[in-house]
């Protein structure tokens, strides 16, 4: 081989390894937005989660202090969320740790832009019709 067809192979390799950074930039910045949306979406969901949970206690509340005095109705209602946050700290590996982990790996380590875990354009189109 010539010094030419060394330089033009150098080239392509220059050219090749470009290429692959630059899809390597194309699917990590896709894979940030996933997680980026994803953790936005679970904010504003938890944000409102958490107004439906305080006002439907306090109007539990006040149903229950028909029956009750109003100190019994918000002890109760204290005792139930206390009870709802003790269940959540035991089980949050099931509740909580693994969902996540399980969504950021399958953002993380999924291959194309499809989301999909297969391996070839004929395996993802199987994929798409199941």
């Amino acid at each position: 081989m010539d010094n030419s067809q060394y330089s033009k192979l150098i080239e392509d390799i220059r050219s090749c390894f470009s290429r692959r950074y630059d899809l390597f930039l194309v699917r990590l910045l896709e894979k940030v937005s996933i997680i980026v949306g994803l953790i936005i979406t679970l904010i504003v969901v938890l944000f409102l989660t958490s107004i439906v949970v305080v006002f439907g206690g306090i109007a539990l509340a006040y149903v229950l202090g028909q029956w009750l005095p109003m100190w019994a109705a918000y002890l109760i209602i204290g005792g139930v969320f206390l009870l709802l946050l003790v269940l959540a700290v035991v089980f949050r590996r099931q509740w909580f740790v693994n969902p996540v982990v399980a969504i950021l790996s399958s953002v993380l380590f999924s291959n194309g832009s499809t989301g999909s875990s297969a391996d070839t354009p004929a395996e993802r189109k199987e994929a798409d019709h199941d």
